[in-house]
């Protein structure tokens, strides 16, 4: 999560929960049958990680400790002044291949970077 650089992400963790939740449910209800289904699948578990983290952000948004100070609105001056986001897009492009969540494209390249730029390998 936290980078040498003091920057963080929470992206490979998000997706290792998401992966979680991908194995519970073809326990328990089979096999997902097609990339199609398989990314509906996963765009709804994200979707609803999305609804619960903003239903946290909100709560805590709303607590008496911030004062006048609304910590939403300075969390979208940070992601404004946000660069690099095209290349981070790549990246998770390249997981979300890699981990079968959406087909591979013939021209796309090497999957081997994770999304955080670390390898992946063992």
């Amino acid at each position: 999560m936290l980078n040498d650089d003091g920057a963080f992400s929470f992206t490979q963790e998000l997706m290792a929960l998401a992966d979680a939740f991908l194995r519970e449910y073809e326990e328990a209800k089979g096999a997902i049958g097609n990339d199609l289904d398989r990314g509906l699948v996963m765009t709804y578990v994200l979707g609803s990680m999305l609804c619960d983290l903003e239903l946290i952000w909100e709560e805590l948004g709303r607590s008496p400790v911030f004062g006048p100070l609304d910590p939403l609105a300075l969390y979208q001056e940070c992601v404004q002044e946000n660069e690099g986001r095209a290349e981070v897009r790549c990246r998770v492009e390249k997981e979300l291949m890699r981990r079968g969540w959406v087909p591979q494209q013939e021209a796309k390249e090497d999957a081997s970077t994770g999304v955080d730029g670390e390898s992946e390998g063992v």
